[in-house]
């Protein structure tokens, strides 16, 4: 749950901030994403951890920890845009979401934007580990089926912020070689920097590879971690909780 919710903040108030939101609202934008499944503590964990198969009733009992948090974080002194992202990041803009089943603009903006990245890390990282998805599915899978159930700006905006190849995609190159993307500038989103294997290296000599500086090698296309050798897994550590790395400092000499 903690990789989770630092996941969700970080992507959220990087997508805050390409949308153009003030600095206060991308704080509280922030702080509501760190807390907002705070209310599975009040979800037994039998319910919390099944995943797949919930009977209605349990679902029930799910779907209230967002109430449940909303209403502890109110008690602790949580600002009130911060707390409408933890009682509403499952709302869909389709009516569809909960707990209120509010939709297109009755959901306050930053929990619009909090619902597109509270989907691509669950599709990432599911309760059932064995469904997870690769951050390149899971951006198709959030366009191919949600687009028409979440905030359209906020999902375009996403999907040109995280790239073709978001980090944490495991990628074949032109050359042959396998790679994981660790940066994507959204400038050049076939372009990112990766860390490639090469079993001629040593692990700790770790070999970056920035595609926008070096002609000649492409990407061919993302694949599974689980098509990769024993050794390249263990070089390239693709893991099933993904951990989000972006800023110039990688893109430095």
């Amino acid at each position: 749950m903690y990789c989770h919710e630092v996941n969700v903040a970080i992507l959220a108030m990087m997508l805050a901030s390409k949308l153009g939101h003030p600095r206060e609202a991308i704080h509280q934008l922030g702080v509501g994403c760190i807390y907002h499944d705070i209310g599975m503590e009040g979800v037994p964990p039998l319910v919390r951890n099944k995943g797949d198969g919930l009977t209605a009733a349990e679902r029930t009992i799910l779907e209230s920890h967002c109430e449940i948090g909303e209403r502890e974080l109110r008690e602790a002194g949580l600002g009130k845009a911060a707390l409408e992202v933890v009682l509403r990041h499952h709302e869909l803009a389709d009516g569809g979401g909960y707990p209120g089943h509010l939709a297109g603009e009755q959901i306050p903006v930053l929990a619009r934007i909090a619902s597109v990245i509270e989907l691509y890390d669950q599709f990432c990282n599911p309760a059932n580990l064995s469904n997870s998805m690769t951050p390149h599915e899971a951006v198709s899978s959030l366009f191919v089926r949600y687009r028409s159930r979440i905030d359209e700006t906020a999902l375009q905006a996403f999907i040109h912020m995280m790239g073709v190849y978001p980090p944490g995609s495991i990628v074949v190159l032109s050359n042959g070689c396998y790679g994981k993307v660790l940066a994507v500038s959204p400038d050049r989103p076939l372009q990112p920097m990766l860390l490639v294997f090469d079993p001629e290296q040593p692990g700790e000599e770790t070999a970056l590879l920035d595609l926008e500086t070096v002609s000649g090698v492409s990407i061919v296309r993302a694949v599974r971690p689980g098509l990769l050798s024993r050794e390249a897994f263990a070089y390239l550590a693709p893991h099933f909780r993904a951990t989000y790395y972006f800023g110039a400092a990688l893109r430095q000499p």
